[in-house]
Formats: C-alpha cells, sequence, structure tokens
C-alpha cells in the first residue's frame, strides 16, 4: 500500500458520518481542552451527537482494521510493543540532552 493509498483508508472518517471537527471525538471529554476550548464552547450534547460521535469511532475502527489485517502475526507483535514503548515513554518522558 502506498502513501495515498494509506491516506485514502484512513482520511476523515468524521466527514464520512457528517460531522464536523467541532464535534467530533477529539472534542468530548478531556480531550477538549486540549484543542483550545474552554467549558463555554462545549456544544450541547445531545442524543443525535453522541450517536454521530459513535458512528464516527466505528469509522475510524473499521479503516483502522482494514490497515492493520495487512500485517503477519510478527508484524502485529511488533507494532503492539512500539505502542507500549510510546506508551510507557509519553508516561515517563526524559528530556533530551
Amino acid at each position: 500500500m502506498d502513501t495515498l493509498e494509506l491516506a485514502d483508508t484512513i482520511a476523515d472518517p468524521i466527514g464520512t458520518v457528517g460531522m464536523s471537527f467541532y464535534f467530533s471525538p477529539h472534542h468530548a471529554g478531556s480531550y477538549f481542552a486540549l484543542h483550545g476550548y474552554g467549558d463555554e464552547d462545549r456544544a450541547e450534547e445531545t442524543e443525535e451527537l453522541v450517536a454521530t460521535r459513535l458512528a464516527a469511532e466505528v469509522e475510524t475502527s473499521n479503516r483502522m482494521g482494514a490497515l492493520l489485517e495487512v500485517l503477519d502475526g510478527a508484524q502485529r507483535a511488533a507494532l503492539a510493543q512500539g505502542a507500549i514503548a510510546l506508551h510507557e515513554a509519553v508516561a515517563s518522558p526524559v528530556a533530551a540532552a
């Protein structure tokens, strides 16, 4: 899979379900403040908004699943080990010299 195919596979699941980034899962919960928004900027949490966010998450999972299914067992294990190492590094950062 080349870079453009990869980009097309994972591009904009939020847009696919008809949601703007402002209302996306990235702006729910604790992620909201990370994007520079305050509580006064929050959209009203309606059932429709929650359902659309869930649809975006499902779409993202489906697209990521399609990318991961081409990996063999060793590649999946290496990816998992890399993700664990990244998580550990982020949890305990060390300043660069």
